[in-house]
């Protein structure tokens, strides 16, 4: 029996990191993990509109609020989808803006390849405990 595979949205507007971002955690969630991208805020929620995901991975320092505006709409829209936030560089207080417009946790993107392992740790265990009080998807 194959573990189940969770649908996993990326947005970030650095298109070459969020490639990365995207083949290193499929990559190391060994196929329990179909990730998608998203390089702006508005292709992301078109996308979630069309598609259930189990996460929202969004970096909240995207041009103008489009991270914490991203993030805000979806949690709106399905707040039972489970976000991170994630940023390589946070300005003071956007930890602090960010859950408290809806993520569940906030990420520093990594600089080498056992961050990303914990990341892709950390986001499967949330994933696991989101997954055991949430209710069924349609």
């Amino acid at each position: 029996m194959t573990a189940p595979c969770h649908q996993v949205l990326i947005v970030d507007d650095d298109l070459v990191l969020l490639e990365l971002m995207g083949m290193i955690l499929e990559q190391l969630a060994g196929g329990r993990w179909k990730v998608h991208t998203a390089s702006q805020a508005q292709a992301a929620l078109d996308f979630l509109q069309r598609h259930p995901m189990d996460l929202l991975v969004v970096d909240v320092c995207m041009p103008g609020a489009g991270g914490l505006a991203l993030i805000r709409e979806a949690h709106e829209r399905y707040p039972h989808l489970l976000i991170a936030a994630i940023s390589g560089d946070a300005p003071p207080g956007r930890e602090e803006a960010s859950l408290r417009e809806g993520a569940a946790l906030f990420l520093e993107k990594p600089r080498s390849g056992d961050g990303w392992q914990a990341i892709q740790a950390m986001l499967e265990e949330r994933l696991r405990l989101a997954e055991e009080t949430a209710p069924p998807r349609h």
